[in-house]
């Protein structure tokens, strides 16, 4: 086990236990890095912790996650993750829960607006895919991959402000697929791990078609289910988009408890206020991802000659 330096959500990573998912990035002896990772005991339980739930304790600035088989994880202030694997526990397993709901937890604390969404770079700006586990993010980023996008996030989006201009900050050049997906997308799941022995989704690494660049939220495009025979787009009035950011936060129930909940609600305002947000529902049969992404790419090109 050999780690080192690793980039993802314009930060510097240090870590012990080797982030293969993430591009390397180079260590400086007289910059610090922005955020630790490494390996060593973490306790069963948090002292005095403001909310306690089933696999997790939080109170401000920490979190606390026990994963039975996997490893125990404490996320400290937004610069800190120890990892305490438990023995003989798989090393893509112990990463699947560090780049999930630990680096979600970690954006968070450092005062990001984090959304379950993906997202790829467009010729005006970041376009992100939000929407519940489920609602088709991955199969549709897939798909527009597929014909040449490069993508910026799948699963734990970023978003800042910049000058008061939100904005997505890239994560790391992975993305997933479901194994029926992966049929209809044409991709070739051999040698492909599995995000869990237990799931037919698996996990690819595109260093070569992914954006790193900083750029403006353009437009977020939920993702809300699958009902009749046409693929409908609807452009959301200013006052529901803020409940809309709100119901795709992600891992919104660790707020509270991270003492992040004003914050969260300040920048999800400020990105409702500015950023339109359509709502998008899928034909109720078939695999109809190849619709989906040509009305949202033409809605987009519409858009831009209004």
């Amino acid at each position: 086990m050999s780690g080192g330096h690793f980039q993802a959500y314009g930060l510097v990573i240090e870590s012990e236990l080797p982030i293969v998912e993430m591009p390397a990035a180079q260590a400086s002896p007289d910059v610090a890095p922005d955020v630790s990772v490494r390996l060593g005991p973490v306790p069963e339980h948090l002292d005095e912790p403001d909310l306690v739930r089933e696999v997790s304790e939080s109170s401000a600035g920490r979190l606390l996650l026990r994963i039975e088989g996997v490893a125990r994880y404490l996320v400290l202030h937004g610069s800190e993750i120890v990892i305490d694997p438990v023995d003989g526990a798989d090393e893509h397993e112990v990463r699947v829960f560090l780049l999930g709901t630990c680096f979600g937890a970690l954006l968070h604390q450092r005062g990001l607006l984090v959304l379950h969404a993906s997202g790829i770079e467009h010729p005006s700006g970041a376009v992100l895919f939000a929407g519940a586990s489920g609602s088709g993010k991955s199969t549709l980023l897939g798909e527009l991959l597929r014909r040449g996008h490069r993508m910026m996030v799948d699963d734990v989006c970023g978003v800042t402000l910049h000058d008061g201009t939100p904005t997505v900050v890239p994560s790391y050049p992975r993305t997933r697929v479901w194994a029926d997906s992966a049929v209809e997308l044409a991709v070739d799941t051999t040698g492909l791990t599995r995000t869990r022995p237990s799931m037919e989704k698996f996990e690819r690494q595109l260093f070569d078609q992914s954006c790193g660049d900083h750029l403006p939220l353009r437009r977020i495009y939920h993702l809300a289910g699958a009902a009749g025979d046409e693929v409908t787009l609807e452009t959301l009035p200013p006052m529901a988009r803020f409940p809309t950011i709100l119901a795709n936060t992600y891992r919104a129930m660790l707020l509270d408890g991270l003492g992040m909940r004003p914050m969260h609600f300040d920048l999800a305002s400020a990105v409702a206020a500015s950023v339109e947000v359509v709502r998008g529902v899928r034909p109720a049969e078939g695999f109809r991802v190849v619709e989906v992404a040509d009305r949202i790419l033409d809605h987009l090109v519409d858009d831009d000659v209004r």
